[in-house]
């Protein structure tokens, strides 16, 4: 509480910049970060299947939030960081929508997502849950939430890297980012193109950056910054002076795994991964 607390203005014209806040994060107040964890859990529930399901789990995130803020007596600057797998991001997306008053309250402002695909769910075969997707997709009304997206990369064999980021016309501020990049693990040969859906919720190193990205959000709610705010500096805490555009990473990332293994095994890959059923199905039902 002190290092957190330390952090904070003590006056009323105190303006905090990027840079020192940047500096801040990357010092010795991040080693004495400390967070409440509490885990959500569906019961292995699929919620890409239909969108009857997804509206069940919105409510009962909603739910579980309000008995959270209520429990741990949560205040209005600092809120509830979400940290969501895969589908989980809808789950959080829809709730924010059914629910509004969780951001206008404070409740969510800030959310990180793993593996989760935001601009389509690639192997719903439901049509329901594409129009539910695409509704959310264009909201008019902008909310005060920071969205961090990062995607596992090439490897993930559900959720393709295309499809992880957040259109601007959702309403949220938000950025993409590579796993291996943000970890520093695509110098390791082995983990140039990224890590597996489900590695990417226990990777040491990425849950590393993934908690910085909380802290500074977390900071950056109670110094009252706004969501874009937010979000440029969690920009800055987390590419280390990388500028390389998110969707030009992609681009090289899939020459060098062309080159690495050949366009045969490539292509054999790359037409094994679930992301492709829809594509399949319509090819069998085609013949």
């Amino acid at each position: 509480r002190d290092m957190h607390n330390g952090l904070l203005p003590h006056e009323s014209s105190f303006v905090l910049s990027e840079d020192h806040f940047v500096e801040q994060v990357s010092k010795d107040h991040l080693a004495g970060f400390v967070m409440d964890v509490y885990s959500l859990d569906f019961n292995g529930e699929g919620a890409a299947l239909h969108h009857s399901t997804l509206l069940r789990q919105a409510d009962f995130f909603a739910k579980s939030i309000e008995a959270l803020a209520t429990g741990c007596d949560v205040s209005r600057e600092g809120g509830i960081t979400i940290v969501a797998h895969s589908i989980g991001a809808w789950v959080v997306r829809l709730a924010l929508r059914m629910h509004p008053h969780l951001e206008s309250n404070g409740l969510v402002r800030n959310v990180v997502t793993l593996a989760s695909p935001h601009l389509v769910i690639p192997y719903a075969v439901d049509s329901s849950v594409h129009e539910m997707t695409s509704r959310l997709n264009r909201n008019e009304d902008n909310q005060d939430v920071a969205v961090v997206s990062i995607s596992g990369g090439l490897r993930d064999e559900l959720i393709p890297p295309e499809v992880c980021p957040v259109p601007s016309s959702s309403g949220l501020a938000s950025k993409s980012y590579l796993a291996t990049v943000i970890s520093g693990s695509a110098s390791n040969q082995q983990s140039q193109f990224g890590m597996d859906h489900r590695a990417i919720v226990w990777c040491y190193d990425l849950l590393g950056e993934v908690r910085k990205a909380i802290f500074a959000m977390v900071v950056g709610s109670n110094l009252g910054l706004d969501s874009q705010q937010r979000m440029n500096i969690v920009d800055r805490v987390l590419v280390h002076g990388q500028r390389e555009s998110y969707s030009d990473t992609i681009v090289k990332q899939h020459e060098e795994e062309m080159a690495s293994n050949g366009y045969v095994k490539t292509s054999m890959t790359q037409l094994a991964s679930l992301s492709n059923l829809n594509s399949l199905l319509k090819l069998s039902i085609a013949s």
